[in-house]
């Protein structure tokens, strides 16, 4: 598909931004698309929206105790990300939950805002796994949301020493005299420069096996304490502990122009992190996982040269902050060709944030119930194989990584049937999870259409805001034909107008509010739906 597009380089979008283009950026960039939103970029313009975009998103305060009774040191309602461990008690099982209902309502609730979209990037650029203290991988998923826009360089310095990541790969025992060196390995290969081609045993375009040894042992001394403890005091942390470290020179390849590193102590990983980032590949091989992310995951060597390399050139530029970069790709001609628009299959958190969110979904104004839905979005995203706080692999999600696949991982036989089975939840009995229930009523959904009462109006209308592209005339007539099923056109006029004239009549808002579940349900089962 890139092959066909018009390759332009990153030279600024000057075209029509209308329904087609607000739509493209919008379903890129943001989560849970509504024409309300929709209809506001448009409004703003290309550079108004970019500017919305780019603007700093705030908190949403701290994840809560929902519901758990069993906590000594956290009323419900109340925070639990300094609490400490109680004796006996799981609480690392429902603030688990809690976070995982925390984290998708500030994906799914993030509005007009590239952040909560940046923030799954670095979750899937620094996978962690495998850590049961909560408040830790809370303070991980803070990280990543404060740099969300921020510095690469920076980011990857704050990582290193962040206590959920030297757990996971194993950095808190990397000491002198006996390196660990699963971190140096992952920091080259999946953070930083990527592996690159073998050119001779052990030597590789972008590092060497020499280099991860000589990296460890300048990352030895952090260790991490005070995790799942009793005491409110000690607060789970990482540390630099002198005695394990080695001070010693280390002597990089030829890959680093044979650099020494010789910053010993508690700021050896500053060092090794801007060594790192003096490399050129560092700044390309960024560039290219946001233009997978942002555009298509082909890059062929016309890509490469006219679209990677400027990007490359541009983040260097920066010093390493990723906002302008990221602003200059999705304000290209590149960026809006009609070739890549519609040509990725949405991620798990795409689709059921388009299908309930994007539809009006919300539940009632209540602890239990905010927390409930969003963890239930959580549970449905991770049977469709994306679940945010537990990636396959420290490489993260397949689907953004693994080729020749790519994004087509997201669609297999099990996805699909758990895809219908939330249709089927969606558009039927609603949405159920720790006793309650958000129900479907698209009744007020159409109301703010231009013209509901007119089946073509409304189906056109409805199918423009769920797939996002107009429909062909094709399409309106069979979703018409679920609407009305041979009967012609006033029949829905007449059905719908005396459900207005009488909207308390339980009857007659049964039968609309059923014909209008059966035509969603139709939309959202389509393989458009499937692709933004």
């Amino acid at each position: 598909m890139v092959s066909t597009a018009t390759i332009t380089g990153l030279t600024p979008y000057t075209g029509t931004f209308g329904q087609a283009e607000a739509n493209h950026l919008l379903r890129r960039t943001t989560f849970a698309v509504t024409q309300t939103r929709i209809n506001d970029a448009i409004g703003k313009g290309l550079e108004g929206s970019l500017n919305e975009l780019f603007q700093p998103l705030g908190s949403f305060g701290e994840p809560v105790n929902p519901y758990f009774t069993e906590d000594p040191n956290v009323p419900v309602g109340q925070s639990w990300v300094n609490a400490p461990a109680v004796d006996g008690v799981n609480v690392n099982s429902y603030r688990g939950r809690s976070l995982q209902g925390y984290i998708l309502r500030h994906m799914l609730k993030g509005g007009f805002n590239i952040s909560p979209r940046m923030w799954l990037f670095w979750h899937n650029h620094f996978s962690i796994l495998g850590i049961s203290e909560r408040r830790v991988v809370y303070k991980n998923y803070k990280l990543l949301h404060d740099f969300s826009l921020g510095n690469f360089r920076e980011l990857v310095k704050q990582v290193t020493i962040d206590p959920s990541m030297l757990n996971f790969l194993n950095g808190n025992q990397n000491r002198a005299g006996n390196p660990n060196e699963n971190y140096g390995r992952e920091l080259l290969e999946l953070f930083t420069l990527g592996k690159g081609d073998q050119v001779a045993s052990g030597d590789y375009t972008t590092y060497t096996e020499d280099d991860i040894r000589a990296i460890a042992n300048a990352l030895t001394g952090w260790q991490t304490r005070y995790f799942n403890q009793e005491d409110a005091a000690l607060q789970p942390e990482a540390y630099f502990n002198s005695n394990r470290h080695d001070p010693a020179p280390r002597q990089l390849s030829h890959r680093f122009d044979n650099k020494v590193l010789t910053v010993a102590g508690e700021d050896a990983y500053q060092e090794v992190i801007d060594t790192i980032f003096a490399h050129p590949q560092a700044a390309h091989y960024l560039c290219r996982k946001l233009y997978r992310w942002f555009v298509f995951y082909e890059i062929d060597a016309t890509i490469e040269a006219d679209i990677i390399t400027p990007m490359a050139q541009a983040l260097r530029a920066n010093d390493f902050e990723v906002a302008p970069v990221i602003r200059l790709l999705l304000g290209s001609e590149h960026f809006f060709d009609i070739q890549h628009r519609g040509a990725l299959i949405k991620s798990p958190i795409d689709y059921v944030a388009d299908a309930t969110i994007g539809l009006g979904f919300e539940p009632e104004p209540d602890l239990i119930m905010t927390y409930g839905f969003y963890r239930r979005m959580h549970v449905e995203a991770a049977e469709q194989l994306l679940s945010v706080d537990r990636p396959p692999s420290v490489a993260g999600y397949p689907a953004w990584h693994q080729a020749p696949q790519y994004n087509r991982i997201w669609i297999n036989a099990s996805t699909l049937s758990s895809k219908t089975d939330f249709v089927g939840f969606v558009t039927n009995n609603g949405i159920f999870h720790d006793g309650f229930r958000v129900r479907p009523d698209f009744i007020p959904y159409i109301a703010g259409f231009d013209n509901p009462t007119d089946p073509n109006d409304l189906i056109e209308e409805m199918g423009l805001r769920i797939i996002g592209d107009p429909l062909t005339s094709d399409q309106v007539d069979a979703l018409k034909e679920i609407l009305i099923p041979g009967l012609p056109d006033f029949e829905w006029t007449v059905e719908y107008n005396n459900f207005l004239n009488d909207p308390d009549d339980l009857d007659m808002r049964e039968a609309v509010s059923r014909k209008l579940d059966a035509v969603v349900s139709a939309l959202l089962n389509s393989p458009e739906f499937h692709l933004y």
